[in-house]
This record gives C-alpha cells, sequence and structure tokens, in this order.
C-alpha cells in the first residue's frame, strides 16, 4: 500500500460491509421464522450462513482493491 491508512479504511469498510451480510442473512431468517437456509452444512445454519458475508465484501473488493493497489499491480479478471 502506498498509503497505509487506506489499508486501514479498506479493513474496516470490509468487516463493516461483512457485518451488514450477516446480519442481513440474520433478519431474512428471522421474518421467514427458518432456523436454517439448508442442510449442507448441518449445525451451521446452512451454506448461506457460511457465505453471506462474502457475498456481501466481493463486490466492494472488486470495486475498491483497483483505485487502491499501485497501477500496474491489479489485473482483474475479463
Amino acid at each position: 500500500w502506498q498509503r497505509p491508512y487506506l489499508g486501514l479504511l479498506y479493513g474496516a469498510g470490509v468487516a463493516t460491509v461483512a457485518l451488514v451480510g450477516d446480519l442481513t442473512a440474520s433478519m431474512l431468517k428471522r421474518d421467514g421464522h427458518v432456523k436454517d437456509f439448508g442442510n449442507v452444512f448441518p449445525g451451521h445454519g446452512g451454506i448461506l450462513d457460511r457465505l453471506d458475508g462474502f457475498i456481501f465484501v466481493a463486490p466492494l473488493a472488486f470495486c475498491v482493491l483497483p483505485r487502491l493497489a499501485p497501477p500496474g499491480s491489479w489485473v482483474p479478471f475479463l
């Protein structure tokens, strides 16, 4: 990182967005009166509980990282 404070801001943003994703999945389960999103991972709340943070963080990472990384160091897969 050329500017270390951007890494700290990015980390805080990722943590916040992952938390929002987890809380959103929990809210959907609570509103639907469902205990688990499936039985692929028994006792863990289902597959969506394992991926909810990633689903929300992936777009943030894909949009923000290319702008924070030094020029030429980030090549998105197209």
